[in-house]
């Protein structure tokens, strides 16, 4: 019976762990294109886009796991900024 029961938690953890997934891939943020002053609210995927966009193709792009380290190494401070969740 202990198998079992540690099998159901290990299930549920993953099953938290993709709820959370979900619901950060979920948010919106309000940014700033740094050149026009214009605020835009963007989800996490038009932000990755944008991280994405107008890279060559042997670009490794970036993902929903990794996205914030990206948006501060190619984008924040460049053409837009971060202005809150």
């Amino acid at each position: 019976m202990a198998i079992a029961r540690t099998s159901y938690k290990r299930q549920r953890s993953h099953i938290d762990c993709a709820n959370e997934n979900e619901r950060e891939h979920d948010m919106k943020y309000k940014v700033r294109d740094m050149e026009s002053g214009k605020e835009y609210v963007w989800s996490i995927k038009q932000m990755i886009n944008e991280i994405n966009r107008d890279r060559s193709d042997t670009w490794l792009p970036y993902d929903a796991s990794d996205w914030m380290e990206g948006w501060k190494h190619w984008v924040e401070g460049e053409a837009f900024e971060i202005v809150s969740r």
